[in-house]
């Protein structure tokens, strides 16, 4: 697990959209109790919630239930509260987007979002999740952006978490302001980059490659410091200025 607190804005032109949802999960930001004695607390008013964002493609219904009954089955672990939520475009087969808007009806855990969902508008996806998590979770939230085919050990990653918050606690300076303090911990969370971390990626310009991008898109010779697209972990704080950069 590596981790980074640089943000810094691209040189690619501003594609920044308002995504309009077909339909929301049933508040994440509340799932948990919140008083359990278990639960991983900063202070003692406060449990450490994430809320896990799977990106999957419109026809994955399959891959989804297997989330589901395997490790987006765990909703508490070692302190830290969980929510999973997946992230889902519409697709061009208007069976498929009733299926979902079934799914949704039936989970609850179903962010549909109103764009088309292909492999070229995955910027759009995260776009789409960054934008709900910043509207609608509370600033002293963390959450995750992972794929479909990814498995998660959400075991490590709250040990992880609690090792980050400790030192964040840490160094944070102290506050007779309890609501101030915990805002201060959340704000120095750092991006956690749970698969690779990547500096100096060049863009590939071969047209045929299904990561083409031309010099309009990016015009820069490398891309910043960033994580690889299949897990990281941000708090919503990050998060939303992450947003406010596109």
């Amino acid at each position: 697990t590596e981790v980074f607190t640089t943000i810094s804005p691209t040189i690619i032109q501003s594609r920044k959209k308002k995504f309009r949802y077909l339909t929301q999960p049933i508040e994440p930001k509340h799932h948990g109790n919140i008083n359990d004695t278990r639960c991983l607390k900063l202070k003692e008013s406060t449990t450490v919630s994430l809320v896990n964002f799977v990106v999957s493609s419109a026809p994955n219904f399959f891959p989804r239930q297997i989330i589901r009954e395997t490790s987006g089955s765990i909703s508490f672990v070692n302190g830290l509260s969980i929510k999973h939520v997946f992230v889902v475009g519409k697709s061009t087969d208007e069976n498929t987007n009733l299926k979902i808007i079934n799914e949704a009806e039936e989970h609850g855990d179903v962010l549909f979002y109103d764009y088309p969902d292909n492999y070229l508008n995955l910027v759009y996806k995260t776009l789409a999740l960054l934008q709900w998590a910043s509207e609608n979770l509370s600033m002293q939230t963390i959450i995750s952006k992972t794929d479909d085919d990814v498995a998660v050990d959400f075991f490590q990653l709250s040990r992880n978490l609690e090792e980050i918050l400790d030192e964040v606690v840490q160094n944070v300076t102290a506050s007779t302001d309890e609501h101030e303090k915990r805002k201060n911990i959340f704000e120095n969370v750092p991006v956690i980059c749970g698969v690779t971390y990547k500096t100096g990626e060049r863009p590939l310009r071969d047209i045929h490659n299904k990561n083409y991008a031309s010099i309009e898109e990016y015009a820069a010779s490398t891309y910043p410091t960033h994580c690889g697209g299949p897990m990281y972990v941000v708090p919503v704080t990050m998060a939303s200025r992450i947003y406010g950069l596109t």
